[in-house]
């Protein structure tokens, strides 16, 4: 549950960091996984996507 939560707050604050100063999804997401070591490349990969439709819709 504890990674979860993690990982709903890591979105809404890249989300809102994305917006806000329009970086690079890519970029911020791979320092994230280096950052936490939580995250798989598959996990970090699929963040990508999910990002960008949060950002597309």
């Amino acid at each position: 549950m504890l990674v979860k939560h993690t990982t709903k707050n890591l979105f809404n604050k890249r989300l809102s960091i994305y917006k806000e100063e329009k970086t690079n999804v890519e970029t911020t997401f791979w320092m994230d996984a280096g950052l936490l070591q939580r995250l798989t490349v598959e996990s970090a990969i699929l963040g990508i996507y999910i990002m960008r439709a949060l950002i597309n819709k």
